[in-house]
């Protein structure tokens, strides 16, 4: 999970809940973009609420994630 360089997004790996790992899949989102970000009971991951209504599970506790994109 590493931010964009200076581009203006977060880079950070998409979480599959049910089997308890990363998907392969690394996702671009910008910071401005995200509405909310919840946490995922049981896992070590998150999910990122988009502006269009699109929604990620992503890796890392929700303070994390959110500190990340509050922070980009």
């Amino acid at each position: 999970m590493t931010n964009g360089a200076g581009n203006g997004f977060v880079t950070i790996a998409e979480f599959n809940p049910t089997t308890g790992g990363e998907t392969g899949v690394v996702l671009h989102i910008r910071p401005d973009k995200v509405t909310a970000v919840r946490s995922v009971p049981g896992t070590r991951a998150a999910f990122v609420y988009l502006d269009n209504g699109m929604e990620f599970c992503v890796v890392g506790a929700a303070e994390q994630v959110a500190a990340r994109f509050a922070t980009s």
